[in-house]
């Protein structure tokens, strides 16, 4: 900021002063229902949200008008009522997301990315009426790629829909609840993803494939529940559908792998990738079908009841205790295989 005699400088220093206000102030939604984004009369103070503005959480329903916007976060004041949150027909990218008490749903044709962070805060003293939803619905996707952090939110993959869970890092929230993500639709873990030691006691974190596609490309890791501090236990339940290895795919420091009775699962392991099936406790009746031309990885020395390779090899380990020095396949420290003898 700068002074000059002939008054310019005062002029364009005013003018950043209120370009900064600008940029500074928080857009409310004012619009009942379905309404789009980029009507300014749909927003109050008369702006329509850019990238460096924030939006102050509330019941919005965007119609996107088939663009691409992106704001910069979406972060609440306090403890807010039930609100519903959607997206549709476009993409919305939040850099920076953290919801307290809201039901998040993406309907046909919309895409809602978080790309710093996504959290779910609710949080302790909250009953089952604030539990929070996010749905991604038929036609929908949702795209996870910064900080994940659920606390207190089942998120629901409708047949049709997608996820992505790509974080740079994920962790459980400080609460006692559990949370999920269910898939009926595609759930896609391009990395794989490693979970970094957090919770309290009773926070879990389920990942339930009951249909449609588990895309997985890395390691699933947990973490060894070795401080009294750390409580948070994640798991994985197969129901059925289809699980495809596009990499080296371990699970390591999960509190549990099941595959659930009765279970009818096709595995599709890529070309030079392999699926480690060893840690999963195979319910009675339970069928999977290996197929590609890549490797699946089972427990004591025979594979397990159940298991039918169409295509590909199979690799057998025991107990694993130490990584070999040029492994096939991802194995991990310490390893628990319920199909050993």
């Amino acid at each position: 900021m700068y002074l000059m005699v002939n008054g310019r400088g005062i002029l364009a220093s005013v003018a950043a002063l209120w370009c900064l206000a600008a940029i500074a102030e928080k857009c409310e939604w004012k619009a009942k229902g379905w309404a789009k984004f980029g009507d300014v009369a749909n927003w109050t103070g008369g702006k329509v949200p850019a990238a460096a503005d924030s939006v102050k959480p509330g019941p919005m329903l965007f119609d996107l008008g088939g663009g691409k916007v992106t704001v910069r976060d979406m972060k609440p004041g306090g403890w807010e009522d039930l609100y519903d949150f959607g997206v549709s027909n476009g993409t919305l990218t939040v850099k920076d997301y953290t919801s307290r008490s809201n039901r998040v749903r993406v309907e046909r044709g919309g895409t809602l990315v978080f790309a710093k962070s996504g959290q779910w805060a609710g949080g302790e003293g909250m009953g089952n009426d604030r539990w929070e939803t996010v749905s991604v619905r038929d036609g929908g996707r949702m795209e996870l790629l910064g900080a994940f952090k659920p606390w207190h939110a089942n998120i629901d993959v409708a047949p049709g829909g997608t996820l992505v869970l790509a974080p740079t890092s994920a962790r459980f929230g400080d609460s006692f609840f559990p949370s999920a993500v269910t898939n009926r639709g595609a759930l896609v873990i391009p990395k794989g993803v490693k979970w970094l030691a957090s919770g309290l006691a009773g926070s879990r974190f389920s990942i339930v494939q009951k249909s449609g596609t588990l895309k997985i490309g890395g390691a699933v890791w947990g973490f060894e529940n070795d401080s009294q501090d750390h409580y948070g236990k994640l798991s994985l339940v197969v129901e059925g559908g289809r699980i495809e290895a596009t990499g080296h795919v371990a699970f390591i420091d999960l509190d549990s792998c099941t595959i659930a009775s009765g279970a009818n699962v096709v595995l599709h392991v890529a070309d030079g990738g392999s699926f480690d099936l060893s840690p999963f406790k195979i319910g009675k009746g339970a069928k999977i079908v290996k197929r590609g031309g890549g490797i699946v990885v089972v427990g004591g020395g025979a594979p397990p009841a159940g298991l039918v390779v169409e295509e590909g090899g199979t690799s057998y380990v025991s107990f694993v205790t130490k990584k070999p020095e040029a492994p096939a396949f991802s194995i991990p420290d310490r390893r628990k295989c319920p199909n050993d003898p």
